[in-house]
């Protein structure tokens, strides 16, 4: 004995025999027509720091020398927001930033951002 989902299962394939792909491709061709593109998903980026030719778009910066030039007079810290990830005897610092962090001191009133001086007792 047959259930009553069986029943109408071969029923319905008997009346509508579909193609799957068939109508996935019909599908595609709609919204291709009506200009609507499925992009497929994009790979989520779960990296905190990046160089500085990624990290001043992700700041929200115009240009990576206003990233450098915010290290450089101690608005972004070395150590903190920043870290320098150069090579075994090379001058030349290479940043990373923490993008997160980044943020958080940008949004930070400047009068807030100096350094606390530490209490002499």
């Amino acid at each position: 004995m047959t259930t009553l989902h069986q029943e109408m299962s071969a029923n319905l394939s008997k009346v509508l025999p579909i193609d799957i792909e068939l109508t996935k491709e019909a599908v595609r061709q709609v919204l291709d027509e009506r200009g609507i593109h499925q992009t497929p998903p994009q790979p989520i980026d779960r990296r905190e720091w990046y160089d500085t030719t990624e990290a001043y778009e992700l700041v929200g910066l115009k240009t990576s020398d206003q990233l450098r030039k915010l290290t450089r007079d101690g608005t972004l810290r070395v150590g903190i927001e920043v870290r320098d990830r150069r090579l075994t005897n090379r001058q030349k610092p290479h940043y990373q930033f923490h993008i997160e962090r980044c943020k958080e001191r940008l949004q930070t009133l400047p009068a807030k951002r100096t350094a606390k001086k530490k209490s002499v007792a």
